[in-house]
């Protein structure tokens, strides 16, 4: 009892942080945009088969605590109703076969400056992003823009040019596998490191998503159609089985699973990253100067921003949630 009722305390003083200090606000017809945009804790991706069946170890209950907590302040209203749902569902591709055999974009030839699985990412980076929304989404929680002015976007904060490799697909990198999820950052953090990469930082993470011109999305500047994995309806969570932690916590992390394998849908940004935006929220090394290590970059699935400048600040490096995940990066070769 005194476990729920500190969560339930916690889930209070949270929801005022998150709802108080968010930068996040709603986007009027022809107003600019300034991102980045700050979220709340409405996070990312999903838990994968292959995940949940690999052994490891079992989380501890402060963990559980820790996400029940946290989520209390989930929203569940920014869903579309299923009839809408339907008609702005994006053409997804079937499980990836064959999918190294299939040309993969991207602007840049690294001309092996990259690790294979990796692609080159080389432009002009800006800390600061000015779109123009033309049409919102009406009485969306998330303040989802459905279109921005095209040719509109402004770089109002340069900050010099960057040059790394990311890897192309969400980790482990197998097509047709599961994105790994279920994963705080040091563990993210520690996965990087055994193959000899290191986290991506959250400024690297906005230039590969947007592409040199600084689009709002990373296939755009119309929020449908989109052929990356968006704007599916939120999943209650079964707090009671969560908070058990163990295998009831697995089992509920399976039933809330709305990822797509690695690969199988068609979203790629102009530098060749799958799934930069939706299917999992993914860990990036946070900006100097914020309270947090890590952020929480691109959004997941479910109804959230989904922008490339929509990033996630309220949670400490040791969340982890079905919908968390990550990538690495490396410096690239001269």
């Amino acid at each position: 009892m005194r476990r729920v009722a500190a969560a339930l305390v916690w889930t209070s003083a949270i929801s005022a942080s998150v709802f108080g200090c968010s930068e996040r606000r709603a986007l009027s017809v022809g107003e600019p945009v300034v991102g980045p945009l700050l979220g709340g804790p409405f996070g990312a991706g999903a838990l994968a088969p292959a995940a949940l069946a690999s052994p490891g170890p079992a989380l501890p209950p402060r963990r559980a605590a820790f996400g029940f907590g946290l989520m209390g302040v989930s929203f569940e209203s920014g869903a579309l109703p299923p009839a809408a749902l339907a008609t702005l569902e994006p053409a997804l591709a079937g499980p990836l076969a064959g999918a190294d055999a299939a040309p993969i974009p991207g602007l840049v030839d690294d001309k092996g400056a990259c690790p294979t699985g990796m692609a080159l990412v080389d432009g002009e980076s800006c800390s600061e992003v000015e779109h123009t929304c033309l049409k919102k989404m009406e009485d969306d929680p998330a303040r989802r823009c459905l279109e921005f002015k095209p040719g509109a976007d402004v770089c109002v904060a340069p900050e010099g040019h960057l040059r790394f490799c990311m890897d192309r697909y969400e980790w482990p990198g197998t097509p047709g596998a599961q994105p790994r999820v279920l994963v705080d950052y040091f563990e993210a953090e520690k996965q990087c490191k055994s193959v000899g990469k290191r986290m991506c930082k959250e400024d690297e993470f906005y230039l590969a998503c947007e592409g040199p011109e600084h689009w709002p999305y990373a296939w755009g500047h119309s929020r449908h159609p989109s052929s990356c994995n968006i704007d599916r309806p939120y999943l209650m969570v079964d707090w009671v089985k969560w908070a058990k932690g163990g295998q009831a916590m697995v089992e509920e992390a399976k039933r809330l699973d709305q990822a797509l394998p690695i690969g199988a849908s068609k979203c790629w940004s102009q530098y060749g990253i799958h799934d930069i935006a939706g299917n999992v929220d993914e860990w990036t090394t946070a900006r100097p100067g914020r309270e947090l290590q890590g952020s929480l970059n691109g959004g997941y699935w479910g109804p959230v921003q989904n922008a490339c400048r929509y990033v996630t600040t309220v949670h400490g490096p040791e969340f982890l949630f079905y919908q968390i995940g990550f990538r690495c990066c490396a410096d690239a070769k001269a």
